[in-house]
């Protein structure tokens, strides 16, 4: 991916300071509110222009500053069904296939990763799909945190550690979790 020209807003939510990532109206990555301003800045690649709290709107597309207060409200518990185009640059026909899929899980609900290899259209790749959803660039937006394993554990999330059980508790979603 060429990562010239990109930008970096950073925003501010009760959880904490996160990020969005983006190209014109191409958001290509977020960073879940879960540090300082300063640590979201620190983990920021180099090449990005940050765009801190205080950045003129003008300068950044109606799409992100939508995105931006849709992020705000699902992370103080509203529900919220983020419309955006997804770049999925870099993924692979059945990847994008299942990130797209995984779209389709309604706020507040779970499915399982062999129930999604099913709607992908690969039903016994639900390993597969554990290392697409792996993949996700776009964390809460693309809610690859609603999936789960089949005998009632988690599953694996690419986020920082306890986020997963957070995000669905924010979602209203009590999982039995097995050991």
């Amino acid at each position: 991916m060429d990562e010239s020209g990109l930008k970096a807003l950073i925003y501010q939510s009760k959880w904490g300071f996160g990020a969005i990532i983006f190209k014109g109206v191409n958001v290509k990555r977020h960073i879940l509110p879960t540090l300082s301003e300063d640590e979201i800045a620190l983990n920021l690649a180099d090449g990005y222009k940050i765009l801190g709290l205080e950045s003129r709107s003008s300068r950044i597309p109606d799409e992100v500053l939508v995105l931006r207060a849709d992020l705000i409200d699902y992370f103080l518990g509203q529900r919220v069904e983020f419309n955006l185009s997804l770049d999925l640059e870099g993924f692979g026909r059945f990847e994008e296939e299942v990130l797209l899929s995984a779209c389709q899980i309604p706020y507040g609900e779970m499915m399982t990763y062999k129930e999604l290899a099913g709607i992908s259209g690969r039903p016994k790749a639900f390993r597969a799909v554990g290392n697409a959803l792996a993949k996700n660039q776009l964390l809460a937006i693309i809610p690859c945190h609603r999936v789960v394993a089949t005998g009632g554990g988690l599953g694996g999330f690419s986020g920082p550690a306890g986020i997963k059980e957070k995000l669905l508790e924010l979602e209203n979603v009590h999982l039995d979790v097995r050991p």
